[in-house]
């Protein structure tokens, strides 16, 4: 499916100064309509949802041609809202309010262009999400297996349990057993055996490190993208506050002009006179 960056471009800039509103207006939709989605936020939760939604939706617009990036920036969203409870079915709903309030915002200049290329995009943001959704359900349901499995084996059989955690151990780091080890007699096997347990207890100590090394590269990781995230934010926040002081400008200007038509006397004084003293005598007053 082909969709126009260009177009979507120009139709959410006139949203971005009036984001809050639409977003309120999103979610008055959605809870309007489906009740039972609001238990899925909590009121902090509803408020950097408020935050993020505009930021999110500038993100994919801004790299829709990009699909590897977005569809992982989509995936990784929709895994993050499967502990709030979300379903992929829910997204149906989400489309529906998301398209209704742009043709509330639009009234009448909204069209068939427009619709098409929304469509496409919110088409787009839901098939990732979905994927996402997945992703996260399946890993679960295989962690809650593996676990169940283990737990099972150990009940049924403790003695191939344990048998199973060594060869696990080797498989990190084999030992060596000695030769002499199986040669020698009872007591001169002891020192022996005692130091296959110290190296089998330090190939385990070992692969712990390993693990936990690579949890705080992950950790790590997920900091930086969360920093990242924020930035952007903050980006996206001063330029809607940009475009709105020059809404605000062209506003005022355009409030002044028309004051100005309106209280000019009828013998022909000069209106740019006229403006400039006027405006000089509200500020004295």
């Amino acid at each position: 499916m082909s969709i126009s960056q260009s177009l979507l471009k120009r139709s959410f800039q006139p949203i971005l100064p009036i984001a809050d509103d639409f977003v309120d207006h999103f979610y008055g939709e959605l809870f309007s309509a489906h009740p039972e989605l609001r238990s899925l936020f909590s009121v902090e939760q509803f408020s950097e949802q408020k935050e993020s939604l505009p930021v999110e939706l500038a993100f994919v617009i801004e790299n829709i041609q990009d699909s590897e990036r977005v569809g992982n920036y989509l995936r990784e969203m929709g895994k993050a809202s499967v502990a709030r409870g979300a379903k992929p079915e829910h997204l149906d709903w989400v489309g529906q309010a998301f398209l209704g309030s742009l043709r509330y915002f639009y009234s009448d200049n909204w069209t068939h262009e427009l619709q098409g290329a929304w469509s496409g995009a919110f088409q787009l943001i839901s098939d990732g999400l979905t994927q996402g959704m997945f992703e996260q359900v399946a890993m679960h349901q295989n962690s809650v297996q593996g676990a169940n499995r283990t737990e099972l084996e150990a009940a049924v059989n403790p003695a191939s349990a344990q048998q199973k955690e060594f060869v696990s151990i080797q498989a990190v780091a084999p030992v060596p057993v000695p030769v002499d080890l199986t040669q020698s007699s009872p007591r001169e096997s002891e020192p022996l055996r005692a130091r296959v347990d110290q190296l089998a207890s330090e190939v385990l100590i070992n692969s712990m490190k390993r693990q936990a090394e690579e949890i705080a590269v992950q950790v790590v990781a997920n900091l930086k993208e969360t920093f990242l995230t924020h930035l952007i934010a903050q980006v996206v926040q001063e330029e809607i506050k940009k475009q709105a002081a020059f809404y605000v400008t062209d506003i005022l200007k355009a409030a002044v002009e028309a004051e100005a038509k309106r209280l000019i006397p009828e013998s022909g004084e000069d209106r740019a006179t006229f403006t400039g003293r006027s405006s000089y005598s509200n500020q004295i007053a």
